[in-house]
């Protein structure tokens, strides 16, 4: 509420509204939190935001710590060569778990931060979606889809990606393992660089 202040007045200078929220971490949180949390989202003109495709962007920090510029430039180009194959395989494996829950194509919704591997990884990373199939639409024409409305009752502490949450709400049966963890060495990277 802090923020907003200064953003919606931000937003209204360039007419750019700010409809949208999401949740850290998409932590939503149990029943009875999402639910007060949603009423008071609601009374200060937000919806929640959908979340389909994530690739744990922030996991992969560029490396800061390599010993020297070429060490730092050979570990930044192997870290951004695995993030762009990790996403392609989340993009494809999402793109699947959603047809099947749905029984058919829904607008999906990735998640990116703003961070320096995604401003370096920008042109290759959008380059994949058309490559899956995908075009681009915003944020809110692709949550005008009817999938999004409602968004499924299902909350949990560590809110899951929405085809799990439809998945639930529908009793369709999903295996969580075979989804794609992030790459176990960039994360342990990532955790002792500054």
């Amino acid at each position: 509420m802090k923020g907003e202040a200064t953003m919606r007045s931000l937003a209204a200078s360039s007419d750019r509204p700010i409809p949208l929220f999401s949740f850290p971490y998409n932590h939503v949180g149990d029943t009875q939190a999402k639910l007060a949390i949603k009423t008071l989202l609601a009374s200060h003109g937000y919806r929640l935001a959908a979340l389909t495709i994530d690739t744990s962007d922030y996991c992969s920090k560029a490396p800061m710590n390599a010993p020297s510029l070429n060490a730092m430039r050979a570990m930044t180009e192997r870290i951004e060569r695995a993030y762009l194959d990790h996403t392609r395989v989340q993009i494809s494996y999402y793109g699947e778990l959603g047809r099947k829950v749905l029984d058919g194509e829904v607008p999906a919704i990735i998640l990116l931060h703003a961070n320096r591997l995604n401003a370096t990884t920008i042109g290759p990373l959008i380059s994949l979606f058309p490559l899956a199939g995908y075009g681009f639409v915003s944020l809110a024409r692709a949550q005008a889809d009817v999938a999004y409305s409602p968004m499924p009752a299902v909350a949990t502490k560590f809110c899951p990606i929405l085809a799990y949450r439809w998945a639930r709400d529908g009793r369709v049966k999903v295996d969580y393992r075979l989804e794609h963890e992030p790459l176990a060495w960039i994360s342990a990277y990532a955790s002792k660089t500054p």
